[in-house]
């Protein structure tokens, strides 16, 4: 429906039929941003540097719990999961 009415096409793949949820739209650019770059740091930091990573994760999701749902929190949360899997190893 959605790509019939902005893009003007109908598409019949299992998720268009099935009326499937879009994902949450970004609401928070710049927090979006700053999960992306999170994740990259978690990755290539080798475990050091983890409480502060999580530090900034917590206030940027404090910062943005309100839009939930959205793009950036969801990234957030993986970025949290991430660190805690990471500090139980």
């Amino acid at each position: 429906e959605r790509l019939l009415t902005e893009f003007g096409f109908k598409c019949d793949c299992e998720a268009c039929e099935g009326d499937f949820k879009m994902p949450p739209a970004i609401k928070n650019i710049s927090a979006a941003k700053a999960a992306v770059r999170i994740e990259k740091e978690i990755l290539s930091c080798n475990g050091k540097g983890l409480p502060k990573i999580f530090k900034e994760i917590t206030q940027l999701m404090n910062e943005n719990y309100k839009s939930f749902p959205s793009l950036e929190l969801v990234l957030l949360q993986k970025c949290f999961a991430h660190v805690l899997l990471l500090q139980a190893k």
